[in-house]
């Protein structure tokens, strides 16, 4: 489908779905277009998948107030021309899985253009695996704006070369944001913020704002104690020397150095059971 020259309402989309049901949008490739690429609002059991967007003035696709959605393989390219909402968009959307999707190279991001944006009351639903570079906004992006939105998990994605934050999560105009969970994911040569550790903020020259403090553990098995290798090991980390060494890296104290401690005193959760020879 090729928009040249026609003229639409930008929240409209060049390809449609207006509270239909049960439908799969596949292989369809949307380029220059005034409005949004894909857009459904208000449909149920929605699959997009391995559909191609270049050059929308909105998202390239967008799902709207709806249940069970989909969208997974697409490639999404210079979204956002200069218009408003997000590459992807989700909103408003009980059931969702936003997957192996590519983002990137969009608009100038004058009004719109994160990258992938589940916002608007959005819940119960995953955005994983998913190559998101070279926005002028931010990568990965939940919202609550105004409403309830809730059991968000964002995981294994990939975002790189944004003129913003990676990832970031936010409640624009107060809805309440809960269950929002951000794990095992990869942000690098982002312009603004990540997480990090003070010494290697410092030895960049950067700021450090500390958020938490976590302890690290070298772990083996209870047999292995006993092996020369491990006993050279424990004896080095009771050293005055060494432990004079780590405490002059900023933001590392060393505490319990050299001592063996059990994993279920350290951590409470730790359940590892030996599988028993038969």
């Amino acid at each position: 489908l090729d928009g040249s020259g026609m003229q639409m309402p930008s929240w409209e989309g060049q390809f449609y779905i207006d509270e239909q049901h049960y439908i799969r949008v596949s292989g369809l490739r949307v380029i220059n277009t005034s409005a949004i690429g894909i857009l459904a609002d208000g449909g149920n059991h929605l699959i997009f998948d391995h559909n191609t967007t270049h050059n929308t003035y909105s998202s390239g696709i967008g799902a709207w107030n709806g249940y069970d959605v989909l969208v997974e393989y697409n490639e999404i390219v210079l979204a956002c021309n200069d218009g408003e909402q997000e590459d992807i968009t989700i909103l408003g959307i009980d059931t969702f899985e936003v997957r192996f999707n590519q983002v990137h190279d969009g608009g100038p991001g004058t009004r719109g253009g994160e990258g992938i944006d589940v916002k608007d009351g959005s819940a119960n639903g995953s955005v994983h695996h998913n190559l998101v570079y070279n926005l002028q906004r931010l990568g990965i992006y939940v919202d609550a704006w105004d409403r309830h939105t809730h059991n968000i998990h964002v995981y294994a994605n990939v975002v790189h070369d944004m003129n913003a934050f990676g990832y970031a999560v936010s409640s624009e105009m107060g809805g309440l944001l809960e269950d929002v969970y951000i794990y095992n994911n990869l942000a690098y040569h982002n312009a603004d913020c990540g997480l990090g550790i003070a010494a290697a903020a410092h030895k960049q020259g950067l700021g450090f704002v500390p958020l938490a403090q976590e302890r690290y553990h070298l772990v083996c098995l209870k047999s292995a104690l006993s092996e020369p290798g491990i006993q050279a090991l424990l004896q080095l980390l009771k050293t005055p020397e060494w432990q004079q060494e780590v405490a002059h890296i900023e933001g590392y104290t060393p505490v319990q150095s050299g001592e063996v401690l059990s994993m279920r005193k350290v951590l409470p959760w730790w359940n590892f059971a030996a599988r028993k020879a038969r």
